[in-house]
């Protein structure tokens, strides 16, 4: 007595085994990839609106400290790096923090372009001390760490400079 075989059945058995694992494993990584990306979209939102509060308080505090300098003919404020805050900054961004600043104390990057007055002939503008770095139509670009600190008054500029 001859048996009926099925050759050709168990191959396609096992190919339509491996499809429907594939879908599965797919689908499961792409609806993990789509919260992923909806998470880092969430978390760019927040960090973009705590870049919005942190530039709403430097801004006007920076641009008065810059006035304050002197010897000015126009300024511009090109860009505002948050860095972090006192309780939230981790190594080695966190030795920036000194013994005396409160808990509200945050740290941001300023880039920013300072056009000085002209300086008598065999001097040099003290825009370019610092890493000032000069431009040909007169600008000098630069930036400062900004230490940012509040007391019973408001916010103000505990510390800028070049360099932690």
């Amino acid at each position: 007595m001859r048996m009926k075989t099925n050759k050709g059945f168990a191959p396609i058995v096992i190919i339509l085994i491996i499809i429907a694992v594939l879908a599965v494993g797919g689908m499961s990584y792409y609806a993990g990839k789509k919260n992923s990306v909806s998470e880092s979209k969430n978390l760019a939102q927040v960090q973009s609106e705590d870049m919005q509060k942190y530039s709403d308080i430097v801004y006007p505090l920076f641009t008065k400290w810059l006035t304050d300098q002197g010897e000015l003919l126009d300024y511009k404020i090109n860009k505002i790096t948050f860095i972090g805050t006192r309780n939230t900054t981790k190594e080695p961004e966190k030795f920036w923090f000194m013994a005396d600043d409160t808990d509200n104390a945050f740290m941001v990057g300023v880039a920013y372009s300072v056009k000085p007055m002209p300086v008598p002939k065999g001097q040099t503008s003290k825009w370019y001390a610092g890493g000032g770095v000069p431009a040909e139509d007169g600008w000098i670009n630069s930036g400062s760490f900004v230490t940012i600190d509040k007391n019973s008054q408001g916010y103000y500029i505990k510390r800028a400079g070049t360099g932690p």
